[in-house]
């Protein structure tokens, strides 16, 4: 990879879940192996030990780390900052996704669409869903999916069916228990009711634009898994179902938004009103997959009314998907937008990303 011009030297530690980190010399950028999840004590050593033997041998001029206080390549990040008296730059998670998608062209500006599980938002909110407009360096964030409540925190990421409660408690309030008879019936009763008692007293149970999170309450809701094992097995299933769906005309449910937020309530009751009228796993899936598709398109086009931009990034680890991919991609491109997805579009390539955003940044404000 390069830069468009050269530009002092930079280290950057990426994210968590897939540990890699970059730096550049000049306009040169370079990455390193996917050290895996550095939660795991064996990548993280190897992770770190590859970072400090760069740093003895390299003169950066700033580290570039995430935004979230608590991953290990942050921590890592204010260490070293300290250590070796250099600068520590904290750069927005999905921010990095799509800069890395506008690195490949040197693109200076962009509505980038940022579909992920989690990253630390500017708000210390979950973030996860984001349509930006990029320009002059700033990275303006003018939509996102309603935040989603996650009873528990951590603990939706393996008991999803959280998740599908807080979609209902959220869209029906105290009437929820009279919806989705099917969805409660299969709930552990005694935890179920403590899901329900931490979302009425707002107790440990932070707020999620993740798309990634949308796609684990849904496959809940629609039956298909309450609790999963491996990170993205809920999403995967939507996606193989939907996939194999044969494709009829069907009309997705209404896309709502409200402010700046996609609000995603109507969507849980248009879910409830197909369910009961005896649509199978598949078309639910299918629908769910198209109705996403039309409402990225519709927030995009606003964005477009409004700044005139016509290049479009689409990055983050929900593109892996390739339904939402490709028909996204082949949409956007039919309307005459270039349209880039960064390869791969998950988190080994967010220390790209967090170098390209420094500078935007940096090379905007001299201008």
């Amino acid at each position: 990879m390069r830069l468009p011009q050269p530009f002092p030297s930079l280290l950057a530690l990426g994210s968590e879940g897939k540990g890699s980190f970059a730096w550049n010399k000049g306009e040169k950028v370079f990455i390193s192996n996917d050290f895996g999840d550095l939660r795991e004590p064996e990548n993280y050593f190897r992770y770190k030990k590859g970072i400090e033997n760069l740093m003895e041998k390299e003169d950066f001029k700033a580290i570039l780390v995430d935004l979230h206080p608590l991953y290990l390549s942050t921590r890592l990040g204010e260490e070293l900052s300290q250590r070796f008296s250099v600068p520590l730059i904290k750069i927005q998670h999905h921010q990095a996704h799509i800069a890395r998608g506008m690195m490949e062209k040197g693109w200076r500006e962009c509505i980038g669409v940022a579909l992920d599980g989690t990253g630390y938002g500017e708000d210390r909110k979950i973030w996860g869903s984001e349509v930006f407009m990029v320009k002059k360096g700033i990275f303006e964030r003018k939509y996102h999916l309603r935040y989603i409540p996650l009873p528990g925190g951590d603990k939706v990421v393996e008991e999803i069916w959280r998740i599908g409660v807080s979609l209902l408690l959220e869209t029906y309030g105290e009437e929820a228990f009279n919806h989705f008879p099917h969805f409660w019936k299969h709930l552990p009763e005694e935890k179920a009711q403590m899901v329900v008692e931490m979302w009425r007293r707002n107790f440990h149970t932070p707020l999620s634009s993740g798309m990634g999170r949308l796609f684990d309450g849904f496959a809940s809701l629609m039956g298909l898994k309450f609790c999963t094992f491996h990170p993205a097995e809920a999403p995967l299933l939507l996606e193989k179902l939907a996939t194999s769906f044969q494709s009829v005309k069907i009309t997705p449910w209404e896309v709502r938004i409200v402010g700046e937020e996609l609000d995603w309530r109507i969507w849980v009751k248009g879910l409830e009103e197909d369910i009961l009228s005896g649509k199978d796993r598949k078309f639910l899936s299918y629908k769910f997959h198209l109705t996403l598709i039309n409402a990225m398109e519709i927030l995009v086009d606003r964005v477009i009314e409004e700044s005139n931009l016509k290049k479009v990034v689409l990055s983050g680890g929900v593109f892996l998907n390739a339904l939402l991919r490709e028909r996204l991609k082949e949409n956007f491109s039919q309307k005459g937008f270039e349209v880039i997805v960064p390869e791969p579009p998950h988190d080994y390539s967010i220390p790209l990303g967090q170098i390209y955003v420094y500078y935007l940044k940096r090379t905007s404000s001299i201008e």
